[in-house]
């Protein structure tokens, strides 16, 4: 068995721009997807209230969940 001499920051940047070239996810298309998500989301006669009695401060709400989607893809 051969190890590799990379470490695992570059195995991770490898892995994503492979995966990148795959499927055409990068962090800008999970970027829009998430916000525009979540715009609906907090529109929503439903869950919109739902969303706001949870989420008071929008913006580190959606860094997270961009990190989340980010790491999932």
């Amino acid at each position: 068995m051969r190890l590799s001499a990379r470490g695992a920051p570059e195995r991770r940047a490898e892995m994503t721009a492979d995966i990148t070239a795959k499927t055409g996810i990068d962090e800008i298309v999970i970027d829009r997807l998430v916000r525009a998500f979540y715009t609906r989301v907090r529109e929503d006669e439903l869950i919109g209230p739902v969303s706001a009695a949870q989420v008071k401060d929008w913006e580190p709400h959606l860094q997270r969940m961009c990190a989340f989607w980010s790491s999932v893809a």
